[in-house]
């Protein structure tokens, strides 16, 4: 248990991160940093998973009985005709989360949690499991908004999730949220909690547009079209405009090898951040298509252009969209109007207020724990 960082206890709420990326990480510990350390216990893979070393692996000889009675079922109903020649990499997978269930089951024993807060039980195997186990034990389960939950005017992975949230409750950033997930969920399932990295708006003491420094955030779909087409467009407007700074950021998963043959102006360069929030304060604009970084740059009042195209979706009035590099030329001249400027700052602080709850007293982690125990004594 050491290895996963696994806090030691019965009776505790149970914590689980299942996840090597640090900004995620960082969202979880700042959500329960006000939770008194004795009443929780937490199951954090982060550290391990961030090791890249083969002697983090234990080897195992396999249960060949577990795996006899997996092929035997996928025989009984036909897999091999619906799998094909990924027969067998279905049969290993299934043998691995099933010895998952195992391992996580016997640490669910172990510690016999009175609720269970997931990062993501909707997404993540280990969340789910644990999230499943509760319930069948009785005890309340949560799940931690982690990014941007909206509508999209096409098909999605996210929209699969949202249909199919597993644990009993939903703790969510703000009111916008809560009005996307009241469409597939009951509203008692949902906790308007707020987002700890994000407590106060920062006044933007700025009066006018005449930006140095730009930085455009690309998605997680880097390799997809719309990024290639938002960054072309990009690369001309850098080169008209010799005097901005553009640095792009990329998402974790992407690789800058994916824009080598896009990225041609001199003035336009990779620039991996390791501190969003500082970027993005740092920045006097930014550029974004779809991403929960344009929420996130509300708190700082600074101008967003968001790349419009038929996958865009709607976080707000789309009055600071481009399509052409032509459109963004517009935009950035309209903001050149001290009042259009401050009519943007304006918006902002509204849309601040939506998508992210600001409890009247205490912090926001305080809330968060406040709303569980609730929730946990009515459960």
């Amino acid at each position: 248990m050491d290895k996963f960082n696994i806090g030691e206890g019965k009776d505790k709420i149970l914590v689980s991160y299942p996840m090597a990326r640090e900004d995620h990480h960082n969202l979880v510990m700042k959500s329960i940093e006000k939770f008194p350390k004795k009443e929780i216990v937490l199951l954090d893979n982060y550290y391990w998973k961030k090791r890249k070393s083969i002697l983090k692996y234990k080897f195992r000889f396999p249960d060949i009985a577990l795996l006899f009675k997996i092929w035997r079922k996928f025989k009984k109903e036909g897999a091999k005709k619906v799998f094909g020649k990924h027969f067998l990499y279905f049969l290993t997978r299934t043998y691995f989360r099933c010895k998952q269930i195992e391992s996580l089951e016997e640490i669910y024993s172990r510690l016999k949690p009175r609720a269970h807060i997931a990062f993501c039980s909707q997404t993540f195997a280990e969340d789910t499991i644990l999230a499943l186990l509760s319930q069948k034990d009785g005890k309340p389960t949560f799940t931690l908004q982690h990014g941007l939950i909206v509508e999209y005017p096409y098909f999605t992975s996210q929209s699969i999730l949202q249909e199919n949230l597993v644990s009993d409750y939903s703790l969510v950033w703000g009111k916008k949220t809560a009005e996307v997930l009241e469409k597939y969920t009951d509203s008692s399932k949902i906790i308007v909690v707020g987002n700890p990295k994000y407590n106060i708006m920062e006044e933007n003491k700025t009066n006018k547009f005449n930006p140095t420094t730009g930085t455009i955030f690309l998605p997680v779909i880097g390799t997809s079209s719309p990024s290639k087409k938002m960054l072309a467009i990009l690369n001309n407007f850098a080169k008209n405009h010799p005097e901005i700074k553009f640095n792009l950021s990329l998402h974790p998963f992407d690789d800058i090898k994916n824009y080598s043959e896009i990225i041609t102006a001199t003035n336009l360069k990779y620039c991996p951040v390791k501190n969003v929030s500082e970027t993005i304060k740092n920045s006097d604009f930014i550029v974004i298509h779809n991403t929960t970084i344009a929420i996130e740059s509300l708190q700082y009042g600074k101008p967003i252009f968001r790349y419009s195209d038929d996958f865009l979706v709607k976080l707000w009035k789309n009055d600071d969209c481009f399509k052409s590099e032509k459109d963004l030329e517009k935009l950035f001249r309209k903001l050149n109007n001290p009042k259009k400027y401050l009519s943007w700052s304006k918006k902002y602080q509204k849309e601040f207020r939506e998508n992210f709850y600001q409890p009247k007293e205490g912090t926001v982690s305080e809330n968060y724990y406040k709303k569980v125990l609730e929730k946990i004594k009515d459960f």
